[in-house]
């Protein structure tokens, strides 16, 4: 109840910070930048449904609940983007934080503590695949069983 009430409080008492910390002029800068901005927005949800979305999201956990059925997980495998990248989903959204051709203070301290989260998350990931029994998560080459 508290992390809820931390959440409406920040919420509620959230004012913005409009001073400008870089300015894009109009042109090709400009496009640019939204172009990569949209570009990220578009690779949230796909790298999301490489991996299974609805597991992802918990739908698949309710689902099963419902229905009366264990939960079991989906077994590890890095399909398309991920066999390239290690974290797409994270590149969509470093993407839709930082590349924006207006960035002001209070976008900044957003997008900064938002990186930080993800950051600290992928950290706290990579040592659950480890346990997991996925210890060579090296580059490109993603994450395999064994190692």
């Amino acid at each position: 109840m508290g992390r809820l009430r931390n959440l409406v409080l920040l919420i509620w008492q959230w004012r913005s910070i409009p001073l400008v910390v870089w300015d894009v002029p109009s042109g090709a800068g400009k496009y640019l930048f939204l172009v990569l901005f949209a570009a990220g927005w578009l690779l949230v949800p796909i790298a999301s449904l490489m991996i299974s979305h609805s597991d992802l999201f918990g739908v698949r956990q309710v689902w099963l609940y419902l229905r009366g059925k264990e939960y079991t997980s989906l077994p590890f495998h890095t399909p398309m983007l991920y066999s390239y990248v290690r974290h797409p989903l994270y590149v969509g959204w470093f993407m839709v934080f930082w590349v924006t051709p207006t960035m002001s203070v209070g976008h900044l301290l957003f997008a900064g503590t938002l990186t930080a989260y993800i950051l600290l998350a992928s950290k706290i990931e990579e040592r659950d695949l480890t346990r997991a029994g996925f210890k060579t998560c090296v580059g490109r080459s993603g994450c395999r069983p064994g190692g």
